[in-house]
């Protein structure tokens, strides 16, 4: 195929990212293990080695049986690794290998059901399908060069008033992908994606996965002149497209070079051009698209960085948990927080808490009067509050977020939602809160979770790897909650892809077993769980007998719902030296139950008598109820959160305001 628009000179090839791509076969994209003899590449050829990730990746490797099928032709091998290419770590290859699986294994399951005719079941046919993922993908391949040899190049398309582009489109492993841009129609599977004749420069939003472009989306703009659409094509379809106002500039998403911004957003028209902080280095940077209220959601979950949000999720009824990984920010100290909504439940407000114009971060309020802080804990006083949205109850309403977590800063925007006119000038300032700015807090960023404990009918424990104390293994981490009436709680870290089995509430009282530094006596006050539990049950654990005994099984882990075999404070010592209790902690099953959770120095939990759950924004909210008379109106909202500091904020918008994209369509 002519690469129509092609650039020499714009910048490096797909090729180059391939070469890197050294756990995944260049033609199927599934991985090896260990001792695996595979293809690599070497010197302008291929050759036979052994697959190994203690001694060295190789280079662009393809499986034997893969490469026998691509042929042993270096260029072509080179170009279908290319084509083939997952995408970089942060563009999130991972989120779509279920979905790519499943589309390999349906699409062969009916091609070998039509091939023999129905003689055998489409159960049949499917079950034989999972074995033959790998022959499906070079398959797919297969059906998308039937032109002729791949070839990966650049390009640059001028846009100018007057222009009209064309785009066309290739499916590729069941999605539609744009491959080329024209300025006349070619015929085939294409539209009209941009029919400039006014005076206004168009709003542009591109849409992309770690294969390539899946839409481009434009809007009435605000600014004149000249552009160019700058892209990598990998053979089969466009990569990395990006705008730019030179067409000097190249198409690269490099740590200092020009910063464009990539969506990741529905198929929604945005109608604003909301203006984005950019500092350098966010290159690896979706803005992503975000429902509330969507209808049967279960809970939301918020992976925070301090209180910068970094990822969010809505988890609904029926479908199976959505991936809680996020590769950008694999850090110590990050929580993983957990609003559970109950039947009839649904978000209501949107609330920012802010501290003397230095630190912001997002409250979510529900139509039952619970909240949760995404973010750390209000420690320090002087806070102020102030909603920034009224959601829509009986749909969806979306929100688009980004973070910049290098910054401490993230960033918020509602394309159109329900708002009060001078938002920013209904603050609220608890008088029980107000307080000169202290110099420095003295307490350590902590996320407190509660939850009451009257009337539970199931537990149900979360147990993942913290990365902090990624030696201990997996821990309990959380606790979801589930009451006689329906209604559904949380207290910890709860990620809903790492939730147990629901255990039954046999008795009135609830254990906890787990190790730490300390010797915690069961009825302490405050517990300090320093890495997380090691197992909780309705029966009181057995003491073993002996100290010898005690040194043997402080590593064991009961099942979530057996009767604990390990001593109530036993007494080990790690290979540092360090000394290690295993300690019990009595919970009555009425009551309340707190779970501070604090990344990179441990937990602390403790029951309280009082049932009701500590809540943070109850005075706030009962002030707000007196205070609002005003109808709401629905308007565009864009909020900032995290490290808000003038300071902070300058050198942000320096560095947005110096990378070529920034001031482009009011960006």
């Amino acid at each position: 195929m002519e690469l129509e628009f092609e650039d020499p000179t714009g910048g490096y090839d797909i090729c180059n990212d391939a070469y890197s791509d050294n756990d995944s076969c260049g033609l199927c994209r599934f991985g090896f293990y260990e001792g695996e003899e595979v293809m690599s590449y070497s010197r302008s050829t291929f050759k036979p080695c052994i697959y190994s990730t203690k001694r060295g990746h190789p280079l662009m490797p393809f499986h034997r049986e893969c490469f026998l099928m691509v042929g042993d032709k270096p260029f072509h091998n080179v170009a279908v690794a290319a084509a083939t290419y997952r995408g970089l770590r942060f563009e999130g290859p991972q989120r779509l290998e279920r979905r790519r699986r499943r589309w390999l294994v349906d699409t062969f399951a009916q091609d070998l059901f039509q091939t023999l005719h129905g003689r055998l079941p489409q159960d049949v046919c499917g079950n034989i399908a999972v074995y033959c993922v790998r022959q499906r993908a070079a398959q797919a391949l297969e059906q998308v060069c039937s032109e002729g040899p791949l070839r990966s190049g650049k390009i640059s398309v001028p846009i100018h008033r007057g222009v009209t582009l064309w785009a066309q489109y290739v499916y590729f492993e069941g999605n539609r992908y744009i491959r080329s841009f024209s300025y006349a129609s070619r015929g085939g599977e294409e539209d009209i994606v941009l029919d400039w004749d006014r005076e206004k420069l168009p709003n542009i939003f591109i849409r992309h996965n770690g294969l390539g472009v899946s839409k481009f989306i434009v809007t009435e703009g605000e600014e004149s002149g000249i552009f160019y659409l700058k892209a990598r094509f990998d053979g089969i379809k466009l990569r990395g497209l990006s705008i730019s106002k030179s067409s000097e500039d190249l198409a690269e998403f490099k740590d200092d070079g020009p910063c464009e911004i990539r969506w990741a957003i529905p198929a929604a028209t945005a109608k604003h051009s909301p203006k984005i902080p950019l500092p350098k280095g966010l290159d690896s940077v979706f803005v992503r698209a975000f429902d509330w209220n969507k209808p049967g959601t279960l809970g939301y979950s918020f992976h925070v960085l301090d209180n910068v949000i970094l990822h969010m999720n809505s988890h609904q009824a029926g479908s199976p948990p959505a991936s809680e990984e996020y590769s950008r920010a694999d850090f110590p100290n990050v929580a993983r927080l957990y609003l559970a909504m109950s039947p009839g439940e649904s978000v209501s407000e949107l609330w920012i808490r802010t501290y003397h114009e230095h630190r912001s971060t997002l409250i979510v309020v529900t139509n039952h009067g619970r909240s949760l802080i995404a973010g750390t804990q209000a420690n320090e006083p002087g806070a102020t509050y102030h909603a920034i949205a009224k959601l829509p109850q009986n749909k969806p309403c979306p929100m688009f977020y980004m973070e910049a977590w290098s910054e401490r800063i993230g960033w918020l925007h509602f394309d159109s939602v329900p708002t009060w006119r001078y938002a920013e000038q209904r603050e609220i300032h608890p008088p029980w809160r107000s307080a000169p700015r202290p110099r420095q807090s003295w307490l350590p960023s902590s996320y407190h979770t509660s939850a009451k404990l009257d009337d539970v009918r199931e537990v149900t424990p979360c147990k993942f790897w913290q990365t902090w104390y990624f030696n201990e293994g997996e821990k309990i981490t959380g606790l979801l909650l589930t009451y006689t009436d329906g209604s559904r709680g949380s207290v910890g870290e709860i990620r809903p892809d790492k939730l147990g089995t629901p255990v039954a509430v046999t008795s009135d009282t609830m254990f906890f077993r787990y190790k730490g530094p300390f010797r915690d006596g069961p009825d302490a006050l405050s517990h300090m769980v320093e890495y997380g539990l090691d197992w909780f049950g309705f029966s009181e654990p057995l003491a073993l007998a002996s100290s010898a005994e005690e040194s043997e099984h402080t590593s064991t882990e009961p099942s979530e719902h057996e009767d604990g075999s390990e001593v109530d404070s036993s007494e080990g010592s790690d290979s540092d030296g360090l000394v290690n209790y295993t300690n019990t902690m009595v919970v009555p099953m009425n009551g309340r139950l707190d779970w501070m959770v604090r990344p990179d120095e441990g937990n602390i939990l403790s029951h309280h008598k009082c049932s009701t759950p500590k809540h943070e924004m109850r005075d706030v909210l009962a002030e707000h109820a007196t205070t609002t008379t005003e109808d709401p109106v629905v308007k565009s909202v864009t909020s900032l959160i995290g490290n808000i500091s003038p300071k902070n904020l300058e050198l942000v918008y320096q560095n947005a305001e110096s990378n070529g994209n920034y001031d482009i369509f009011g960006l």
